[in-house]
């Protein structure tokens, strides 16, 4: 227990520097959402129809199933705090990281999509480091950032170094697809939430896929 502490106090300054030299971006909107609803930006369905549709219905539209953030920044260090509704981060038959996980991809020289792994810790806030991200050349790149399939973001951050920026964008790609479904279209059970079909079905169409994936509530 001794060596324990004393290893967590030799390491907790250095990750607190690091964070300190972070600026830090919150999004003003989400992509992949049917209405973009300014009374909580990571609601699948807005709050004025929240009357009209059952509760378990309402409930899992709060989960961010597909649901991205779209950015652009020459960073190739990154870090992304959120803090999370539900605490129970993982299913017995799902992991933590597909449940309650963030996702993060980058457009490579040839416009492919590739997976950027990270370093991450579940706590009070959950966060997400991604360092030294290898992508070919130093300017501007697009990111996708894919939330959670299974829990309700409460708040995002994303921060790169002092001497980087984050810039925000909106998808203008043409009209969406809307796909409804039950567990399977909502992720269950994708490792990760930029594996859930609609979310790869959207890289792969370079379509947004509105995601109204309910699980177990397909009663049509």
């Amino acid at each position: 227990m001794k060596r324990s502490s004393f290893l967590l106090l030799l390491f907790y300054p250095a990750f607190i520097y690091a964070q300190a030299n972070y600026s830090w971006y919150e999004p003003a909107w989400v992509n992949g959402v049917s209405v973009l609803d300014s009374s909580n930006i990571y609601h699948r369905l807005p709050a004025h129809i929240q009357s009209q549709v059952r509760k378990p219905v309402w409930d899992l539209s709060t989960n961010t199933a597909g649901l991205f953030i779209c950015f652009k920044t020459t960073a190739r260090n990154i870090s992304v705090r959120i803090l999370l509704g539900a605490k129970q981060l993982a299913f017995p038959h799902m992991p933590q990281l597909g449940v309650s996980g963030v996702d993060l991809y980058a457009v490579d020289k040839n416009g492919a999509w590739n997976w950027a792994p990270a370093n991450f810790n579940f706590g009070d806030t959950a966060t997400f480091q991604y360092k030294n991200i290898q992508l070919a050349g130093n300017g501007a790149t697009d990111f996708y950032l894919y939330l959670p399939l299974y829990n309700t973001v409460q708040w995002l951050s994303i921060g790169v170094p002092q001497n980087e920026k984050v810039e925000f964008v909106k998808e203008n790609r043409d009209k969406p697809i809307v796909a409804y479904g039950t567990s399977i279209l909502q992720g269950a059970v994708a490792s990760r939430a930029g594996l859930a079909w609609s979310n790869i079905l959207g890289r792969r169409l370079d379509r947004t896929i509105i995601n109204l994936g309910f699980s177990g509530n397909g009663r049509l």
